[in-house]
């Protein structure tokens, strides 16, 4: 039996894919090209909640990144689409993949609080 060699192909993630509710945040969407030639006529493409931001690239040899600037999100999970179109040796090619996005509960920091002596004083001086 023929095993099926590995289809060797861009990547396209989410780099940052857990955020805070309710800040600002800026996605951060990477294409690694993983070739060995330059892939070419790149457009990239990111969908969330209703909102989708669109980058093209000429080329692409190694790495490319685009950001998605939204305004504080809901916790929980979201999916996050993620389209790549390109051109590698003359033939069209698309990836497209869902990745979840995850919004966290916003970090409290305790306060802190001084000791006893910090409070009334150390006595013993």
């Amino acid at each position: 039996m023929l095993e099926e060699a590995p289809v060797i192909e861009p990547e396209v993630f989410l780099a940052n894919p857990v955020v805070e509710e309710g800040r600002p945040v800026e996605l951060e969407i990477v294409v690694r090209n993983t070739l060995d030639e330059p892939i070419t006529n790149v457009k990239v493409k990111a969908e969330l909640l209703g909102k989708t931001v669109e980058e093209l690239f000429d080329e692409i040899r190694e790495e490319a990144k685009i950001t998605m600037r939204l305004e504080g999100l809901k916790r929980g999970q979201h999916k996050i689409k993620l389209t790549l179109d390109y051109t590698i040796a003359g033939e069209s090619k698309r990836i497209e993949k869902e990745q979840m996005l995850f919004v966290k509960e916003r970090e409290r920091k305790p306060i802190e609080r001084g000791g006893i002596e910090e409070i009334f004083g150390d006595e013993r001086s």
